[in-house]
Protein backbone atom coordinates (compact mmCIF):
# COMPACT_ATOMS: atom_id res chain seq x y z
CA UNK A 1 0.00 0.00 0.00
CA UNK A 2 1.24 3.18 -0.79
CA UNK A 3 0.44 6.80 0.70
CA UNK A 4 -0.04 10.32 -0.38
CA UNK A 5 -0.63 13.13 2.29
CA UNK A 6 -2.60 16.18 1.29
CA UNK A 7 -2.91 19.95 3.07
CA UNK A 8 -6.16 21.91 3.08
CA UNK A 9 -5.93 25.15 4.55
CA UNK A 10 -9.49 26.38 5.57
CA UNK A 11 -0.46 30.86 35.06
CA UNK A 12 -0.46 32.51 37.87
CA UNK A 13 1.85 33.43 40.47
CA UNK A 14 2.24 34.53 44.35
CA UNK A 15 3.88 37.54 45.42
CA UNK A 16 6.30 38.84 47.23
CA UNK A 17 5.93 38.40 51.66
CA UNK A 18 4.23 36.08 53.45
CA UNK A 19 6.39 33.56 55.85
CA UNK A 20 7.15 30.34 56.61
CA UNK A 21 6.33 28.91 59.92
CA UNK A 22 7.52 26.10 62.68
CA UNK A 23 6.02 23.75 64.91
CA UNK A 24 4.02 21.46 62.42
CA UNK A 25 0.51 23.26 63.34
CA UNK A 26 -1.63 25.61 61.15
CA UNK A 27 -2.24 29.30 61.91
CA UNK A 28 -6.23 29.77 62.83
CA UNK A 29 -7.61 32.44 60.76
CA UNK A 30 -8.07 35.70 62.21
CA UNK A 31 -12.30 36.35 63.74
CA UNK A 32 -14.40 37.78 61.82
CA UNK A 33 -14.15 41.53 61.40
CA UNK A 34 -10.22 41.99 62.02
CA UNK A 35 -9.52 45.60 60.11
CA UNK A 36 -6.90 45.06 57.55
CA UNK A 37 -3.24 45.69 58.28
CA UNK A 38 -0.68 47.03 55.72
CA UNK A 39 -0.79 45.51 52.09
CA UNK A 40 2.24 43.34 52.05
CA UNK A 41 0.99 40.84 49.57
CA UNK A 42 -0.36 40.80 46.10
CA UNK A 43 -0.95 37.48 44.06
CA UNK A 44 -2.00 36.24 40.73
CA UNK A 45 -5.67 34.58 40.95
CA UNK A 46 -6.23 34.25 37.51
CA UNK A 47 -5.22 35.09 33.86
CA UNK A 48 -7.17 34.27 30.67
CA UNK A 49 -4.84 33.93 28.69
CA UNK A 50 -1.41 33.70 29.13
CA UNK A 51 -0.67 33.07 25.06
CA UNK A 52 -1.83 35.36 22.95
CA UNK A 53 -2.49 35.07 19.69
CA UNK A 54 -0.34 37.44 17.07
CA UNK A 55 -2.06 41.19 16.73
CA UNK A 56 -4.70 40.98 13.74
CA UNK A 57 -4.95 37.39 13.48
CA UNK A 58 -8.67 37.31 15.51
CA UNK A 59 -7.38 34.56 17.76
CA UNK A 60 -6.93 35.31 21.70
CA UNK A 61 -6.01 38.67 21.06
CA UNK A 62 -7.46 39.82 24.02
CA UNK A 63 -6.81 38.64 27.70
CA UNK A 64 -7.43 39.66 31.40
CA UNK A 65 -5.89 39.05 34.89
CA UNK A 66 -6.95 39.35 38.32
CA UNK A 67 -4.95 39.54 41.17
CA UNK A 68 -5.75 39.75 45.42
CA UNK A 69 -4.08 42.14 47.75
CA UNK A 70 -3.71 41.06 51.49
CA UNK A 71 -2.14 41.90 54.45
CA UNK A 72 0.45 39.61 56.80
CA UNK A 73 -1.73 37.35 57.81
CA UNK A 74 -3.88 36.82 54.31
CA UNK A 75 -7.02 39.27 54.77
CA UNK A 76 -7.73 40.98 51.85
CA UNK A 77 -6.94 44.56 51.69
CA UNK A 78 -9.53 47.05 49.77
CA UNK A 79 -8.39 51.01 48.28
CA UNK A 80 -5.13 50.12 47.65
CA UNK A 81 -4.06 51.17 44.12
CA UNK A 82 -1.98 48.54 42.36
CA UNK A 83 0.75 49.69 39.45
CA UNK A 84 1.25 47.37 36.23
CA UNK A 85 4.15 47.63 33.73
CA UNK A 86 5.48 45.30 30.95
CA UNK A 87 9.03 44.69 31.00
CA UNK A 88 11.14 44.66 28.02
CA UNK A 89 10.67 43.13 25.20
CA UNK A 90 6.78 44.27 25.42
CA UNK A 91 6.50 43.15 22.00
CA UNK A 92 3.53 45.75 21.51
CA UNK A 93 1.90 44.25 24.06
CA UNK A 94 -1.56 47.30 25.17
CA UNK A 95 -2.56 47.81 29.00
CA UNK A 96 -5.96 48.74 29.19
CA UNK A 97 -5.06 51.21 32.29
CA UNK A 98 -1.36 51.83 34.09
CA UNK A 99 -2.96 51.20 37.58
CA UNK A 100 -6.41 50.02 39.44
CA UNK A 101 -7.84 50.34 42.62
CA UNK A 102 -8.22 46.87 45.02
CA UNK A 103 -12.30 46.90 45.95
CA UNK A 104 -13.82 45.44 48.77
CA UNK A 105 -12.37 41.63 48.82
CA UNK A 106 -8.93 42.78 47.96
CA UNK A 107 -9.55 42.07 44.35
CA UNK A 108 -7.96 44.26 41.39
CA UNK A 109 -7.53 43.86 37.59
CA UNK A 110 -6.16 44.26 34.79
CA UNK A 111 -6.46 43.69 30.58
CA UNK A 112 -4.10 43.61 27.77
CA UNK A 113 -4.36 43.30 23.95
CA UNK A 114 -1.57 41.38 21.54
CA UNK A 115 1.22 43.65 19.83
CA UNK A 116 2.86 42.56 16.61
CA UNK A 117 6.02 40.69 17.81
CA UNK A 118 6.28 37.50 18.84
CA UNK A 119 8.19 36.51 21.69
CA UNK A 120 7.75 36.52 25.54
CA UNK A 121 7.29 39.18 28.57
CA UNK A 122 6.44 39.79 32.11
CA UNK A 123 3.64 42.06 33.28
CA UNK A 124 4.41 42.91 36.57
CA UNK A 125 1.72 44.67 39.61
CA UNK A 126 3.09 46.49 42.38
CA UNK A 127 1.32 47.77 45.46
CA UNK A 128 2.19 51.51 45.61
CA UNK A 129 2.26 51.69 49.41
CA UNK A 130 4.54 48.84 50.40
CA UNK A 131 6.38 47.86 46.58
CA UNK A 132 4.89 44.02 47.45
CA UNK A 133 4.91 43.00 43.32
CA UNK A 134 4.30 40.21 41.23
CA UNK A 135 5.71 38.83 37.94
CA UNK A 136 3.21 37.05 35.07
CA UNK A 137 4.79 35.89 32.07
CA UNK A 138 2.67 36.42 28.80
CA UNK A 139 3.65 35.37 25.33
CA UNK A 140 2.19 36.50 22.07
CA UNK A 141 2.43 33.46 19.09
CA UNK A 142 1.45 32.49 16.05
CA UNK A 143 -2.25 31.85 15.64
CA UNK A 144 -3.57 31.86 11.88
CA UNK A 145 -2.51 28.67 10.36
CA UNK A 146 -1.51 30.01 7.17
CA UNK A 147 -1.64 26.80 3.88
CA UNK A 148 2.18 28.10 3.24
CA UNK A 149 3.29 27.10 7.09
CA UNK A 150 1.16 23.73 6.28
CA UNK A 151 3.35 20.99 6.95
CA UNK A 152 1.81 17.51 6.92
CA UNK A 153 4.24 14.04 6.58
CA UNK A 154 4.29 10.23 6.90
CA UNK A 155 7.20 8.38 8.42
CA UNK A 156 6.47 5.99 5.56
CA UNK A 157 5.65 6.53 2.09
CA UNK A 158 4.61 2.45 1.29
CA UNK A 159 3.70 0.19 3.67
CA UNK A 160 4.29 -3.66 2.84
CA UNK A 161 0.78 -4.35 3.45
CA UNK A 162 0.51 -7.74 1.44
CA UNK A 163 3.38 -9.30 2.46
CA UNK A 164 2.19 -9.81 6.23
CA UNK A 165 -1.02 -12.58 7.15
CA UNK A 166 -2.52 -10.04 9.25
CA UNK A 167 -2.62 -6.86 6.56
CA UNK A 168 -2.11 -4.60 9.22
CA UNK A 169 1.14 -2.04 9.34
CA UNK A 170 0.95 1.76 11.00
CA UNK A 171 2.83 5.06 10.16
CA UNK A 172 2.75 7.99 11.91
CA UNK A 173 1.76 11.25 10.44
CA UNK A 174 3.28 14.81 11.40
CA UNK A 175 1.13 17.80 10.87
CA UNK A 176 2.98 20.94 11.89
CA UNK A 177 1.02 24.92 11.58
CA UNK A 178 2.59 28.35 10.87
CA UNK A 179 1.14 31.80 10.49
CA UNK A 180 2.04 33.63 7.57
CA UNK A 181 5.51 35.15 8.98
CA UNK A 182 6.42 31.52 9.86
CA UNK A 183 5.84 31.97 13.27
CA UNK A 184 4.93 28.87 14.56
CA UNK A 185 1.14 28.28 16.07
CA UNK A 186 1.37 28.47 19.53
CA UNK A 187 -2.23 28.60 20.20
CA UNK A 188 -3.50 24.65 20.41
CA UNK A 189 -5.32 24.23 17.17
CA UNK A 190 -7.64 21.19 16.25
CA UNK A 191 -6.45 19.62 12.84
CA UNK A 192 -8.94 16.91 11.22
CA UNK A 193 -8.13 14.12 8.89
CA UNK A 194 -10.13 12.25 6.44
CA UNK A 195 -8.07 8.68 4.13
CA UNK A 196 -9.36 7.07 1.36
CA UNK A 197 -8.83 3.72 3.01
CA UNK A 198 -7.54 2.36 6.05
CA UNK A 199 -8.36 4.28 9.65
CA UNK A 200 -6.72 7.48 10.87
CA UNK A 201 -7.87 9.58 13.74
CA UNK A 202 -11.11 12.02 13.24
CA UNK A 203 -8.62 14.74 15.03
CA UNK A 204 -5.62 15.70 16.94
CA UNK A 205 -4.87 19.22 18.92
CA UNK A 206 -1.09 20.63 17.80
CA UNK A 207 1.28 21.57 21.10
CA UNK A 208 0.47 24.98 22.50
CA UNK A 209 3.50 27.16 23.82
CA UNK A 210 5.12 26.76 26.87
CA UNK A 211 6.80 29.18 28.63
CA UNK A 212 8.28 27.05 30.65
CA UNK A 213 10.01 25.57 27.47
CA UNK A 214 9.83 28.67 24.76
CA UNK A 215 12.11 27.02 22.34
CA UNK A 216 10.27 23.82 22.59
CA UNK A 217 10.38 22.68 18.44
CA UNK A 218 7.44 20.91 19.17
CA UNK A 219 5.02 23.77 19.53
CA UNK A 220 2.61 24.08 17.15
CA UNK A 221 2.87 20.38 16.27
CA UNK A 222 1.05 17.06 16.49
CA UNK A 223 1.15 13.54 15.60
CA UNK A 224 -1.35 10.73 14.25
CA UNK A 225 -1.27 7.40 13.63
CA UNK A 226 -2.42 6.04 10.24
CA UNK A 227 -3.15 2.32 9.73
CA UNK A 228 -4.00 -0.01 6.84
CA UNK A 229 -7.13 -1.61 9.23
CA UNK A 230 -9.68 -1.69 6.99
CA UNK A 231 -11.96 -3.61 8.48
CA UNK A 232 -15.11 -4.81 5.73
CA UNK A 233 -14.73 -1.30 3.97
CA UNK A 234 -13.25 -0.44 1.06
CA UNK A 235 -9.44 -1.43 0.08
CA UNK A 236 -7.35 0.46 -2.40
CA UNK A 237 -8.01 0.27 -6.15
CA UNK A 238 -5.99 -1.05 -8.80
CA UNK A 239 -6.38 2.19 -11.43
CA UNK A 240 -5.45 2.40 -14.57
CA UNK A 241 -2.15 3.92 -16.29
CA UNK A 242 -1.21 7.47 -17.17
CA UNK A 243 -0.85 7.68 -20.84
CA UNK A 244 0.60 10.26 -22.28
CA UNK A 245 -1.39 11.06 -24.87
CA UNK A 246 -4.24 12.20 -22.08
CA UNK A 247 -2.03 14.69 -20.55
CA UNK A 248 0.16 16.14 -22.80
CA UNK A 249 -0.62 19.67 -21.71
CA UNK A 250 -1.12 18.86 -18.04
CA UNK A 251 -0.69 21.79 -15.76
CA UNK A 252 1.66 22.26 -14.20
CA UNK A 253 3.69 19.21 -15.56
CA UNK A 254 3.40 17.58 -18.90
CA UNK A 255 3.60 13.90 -19.03
CA UNK A 256 5.96 13.39 -21.80
CA UNK A 257 6.02 9.30 -20.97
CA UNK A 258 3.20 6.68 -20.52
CA UNK A 259 2.93 5.72 -16.79
CA UNK A 260 5.10 2.98 -16.22
CA UNK A 261 3.28 -0.50 -16.41
CA UNK A 262 3.12 -3.93 -16.41
CA UNK A 263 0.75 -6.35 -16.86
CA UNK A 264 0.39 -8.95 -14.89
CA UNK A 265 -2.96 -11.31 -15.72
CA UNK A 266 -6.28 -9.36 -15.98
CA UNK A 267 -4.67 -6.60 -14.18
CA UNK A 268 -2.35 -3.19 -15.68
CA UNK A 269 0.01 -2.76 -13.07
CA UNK A 270 1.55 0.77 -12.14
CA UNK A 271 2.84 2.76 -9.26
CA UNK A 272 -0.19 4.12 -8.17
CA UNK A 273 -2.32 1.03 -7.66
CA UNK A 274 -3.26 0.49 -3.83
CA UNK A 275 -2.57 4.41 -3.61
CA UNK A 276 -4.47 5.91 -0.71
CA UNK A 277 -4.77 9.87 -0.12
CA UNK A 278 -4.87 11.05 3.56
CA UNK A 279 -6.04 14.70 3.98
CA UNK A 280 -5.68 17.10 6.74
CA UNK A 281 -7.58 20.16 7.68
CA UNK A 282 -7.93 22.97 9.58
CA UNK A 283 -9.06 26.27 10.15
CA UNK A 284 -7.07 28.96 8.85
CA UNK A 285 -5.95 31.36 6.03
CA UNK A 286 -4.84 31.04 1.85
CA UNK A 287 -1.14 31.21 0.98
CA UNK A 288 -0.27 34.36 -1.06
CA UNK A 289 2.57 36.08 -2.37
CA UNK A 290 3.66 39.01 0.24
CA UNK A 291 5.78 41.37 -2.07
CA UNK A 292 6.30 43.87 -0.12
CA UNK A 293 6.67 42.14 3.53
CA UNK A 294 4.00 43.72 5.07
CA UNK A 295 2.35 40.92 6.35
CA UNK A 296 -0.84 42.18 4.64
CA UNK A 297 -2.67 40.53 1.15
CA UNK A 298 -2.43 44.13 -1.17
CA UNK A 299 -4.14 44.61 -4.46
CA UNK A 300 -2.31 43.27 -7.02
CA UNK A 301 -0.41 40.56 -4.76
CA UNK A 302 -1.20 36.96 -5.63
CA UNK A 303 -3.01 34.50 -3.55
CA UNK A 304 -3.74 30.88 -3.74
CA UNK A 305 -7.11 30.04 -3.94
CA UNK A 306 -7.63 27.00 -2.37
Amino acid sequence: MQLTVQNVAAGGGGGTGGGGGGGGGTTPPPPPGTPAGPPTNIAVTAVAPSVLGLKGSGIQERGTISYIVTDSIGIPVGGITVNFALQAPVLGITLLKASAVSDLTGVVTEAYTSGSEVGVTTLTATVSTTGATVPQPLAVRGAKPSANGFFFRCANASLPVYTTVPEYETTICTVRLSDRYGNRVGIPTSVNFATEAGAIAASVTTKGFDPKNPNDLTEGTATVTFSTDMGNGSSPADVAPLLAVNLATQYPWSLSNDEPNRPDGQLTLNPRDQLVTIIAMTRGEEAFEDANHNGALDPGEVFIDE
